[in-house]
């Protein structure tokens, strides 16, 4: 994708809009003159009405382009790039000025975690023209591109791979195939896909959590605990702090905490979903949840076992 990403100028907007309206400002006037309620194009009969291919200018043609992602709506960036208008005097057309840089853009876009709800709706009978392109965001290397003469937004999916990428939906919205009035705009946003993180997300609509310490061998003695909490604030911190942990690796990696997990963290969903999580028996602030390994703060997690009435692991062997 071209670094230069062009941005729809309002002055330009404007004058353009004013031009395809038919609008002249009389050289010497303060005020350009403006038609009665009687002579509006609207009112006139159709046979008495300038000679033009359309009455549609390409700025009554645009419609709508919206994101839904994980329930929520989403606006993506407009990006003006071109338009144009037929009349009996000939062909009207302007193109945007200068684009903003790329990191100004960046900085623009809406930031989109993509969901398996993911779809993209366009809105508006003029969607003539769409064409779809994804881009990686590291290099802007183009890795999907359709373009489709129907709007069906359903057929378009997101790469499995993880990663972050720049979505550009662009529309000709135009009253015919030919294109005697359109207008192209580009819909553009960040969309990031983080399978890793979106497992966390079970983790919700909690009613019951049981730390779990069984068989452990502390010197001559095998030590087995159980401690069960149900009251809403504790489990709404568990759901809010491993909910939002932050991944750092597969278990199936090479290389892997300095840190035990001995215990067992069974947390009860109110569909009766049973979650198994193994938290950091030391003081690291970490867990382990389908075979990844998470950090959910820093400094001792003592935090976590005082929701259980102890000061930390070894103090929780000691408890009755």
């Amino acid at each position: 994708m071209s670094k230069k990403v062009i941005i729809l100028s309002l002055v330009f907007a404007l004058l353009f809009l004013s031009a395809c309206a038919g609008n002249e400002h009389t050289p010497g006037s303060e005020t350009a003159p403006q038609p009665s309620d009687a002579t509006k194009a609207q009112d006139i009969p159709e046979e008495e009405r300038p000679d033009r291919a359309h009455d549609n200018t390409p700025w009554d043609l645009v419609g709508s382009v919206s994101i839904i992602s994980d329930g929520v709506e989403h606006k993506p960036y407009m990006q003006f790039e071109h338009a144009g208008v037929t009349s009996s005097e000939g062909q009207m057309s302007g193109s945007p000025p200068a684009p903003p840089s790329i990191e100004e853009l960046l900085e623009m876009l809406p930031k989109i975690k993509y969901s398996d709800d993911f779809k993209v709706i366009i809105d508006g009978e003029y969607a003539n023209r769409v064409t779809y392109s994804l881009y990686e965001i590291e290099d802007f290397k183009r890795i999907f591109s359709e373009g489709l003469l129907r709007v069906e937004s359903e057929d378009f999916r997101i790469p499995d791979e993880d990663g972050t990428y720049i979505l550009i939906v662009s529309v000709i919205w135009s009253d015919s195939d030919s294109q005697k009035n359109y207008t192209h705009y580009s819909y553009i946003s960040m969309i990031y896909v983080d399978s890793v993180s979106t497992i966390l997300d079970d983790i919700s609509d909690l009613v019951y959590a049981e730390l779990i310490v069984e068989n452990l061998r502390l010197g001559d003695e095998d030590i087995s605990r159980s401690f069960g909490i149900e009251d809403a604030d504790s489990l709404l911190w568990i759901e809010n702090t491993f909910g939002s942990a932050t991944v750092l690796g597969s278990t199936g990696d090479d290389v892997r905490p300095n840190c035990p997990f001995w215990a067992t963290l069974l947390l009860t969903r109110s569909d009766g979903t049973v979650l198994e999580i193994h938290p950091a028996t030391d003081d690291c602030t970490m867990f382990v949840f389908n075979d990844y390994y998470f950090s959910w703060g820093s400094g001792p997690n003592s935090a976590f076992y005082e929701l259980f009435g102890a000061s930390g692991f070894d103090s929780l062997l000691t408890m009755d």
